[in-house]
């Protein structure tokens, strides 16, 4: 328990570090912007998209480690109540001639 509340602070950390990468991107352009200098708004658009991508990657990879241990805990589930819907029955066959 205690190894998988680490590996979330870790996740955690780490995008939060994307995010705050993102931002500061953001912020040079809108410096850039400001100046009015086209070739530097430019770069800092382009590094503004790298880290949007990088941010975009991580948030793709919490949903599906998020989707997949959801899918792990409904297959356990079911699995534990495989057996609790089975009906045993009796039946007879009539022959007619």
């Amino acid at each position: 328990m205690r190894l998988k509340r680490q590996s979330k602070k870790l996740k955690a950390k780490a995008f939060d570090a994307e995010r705050d990468a993102a931002q500061a991107a953001l912020d040079d352009l809108k410096k850039a912007q400001e100046d009015n200098n086209l070739d530097e708004m430019k770069a800092k658009l382009e590094a503004l998209n790298e880290k949007a991508q990088g941010l975009a990657v991580k948030l793709y990879e919490q949903a599906a480690a998020a989707q997949q241990a959801q899918a792990g805990a409904e297959g356990a589930q079911a699995t534990g109540n495989a057996g609790d819907d089975v009906v045993d029955g009796e039946f007879t066959e009539k022959v007619r001639c």
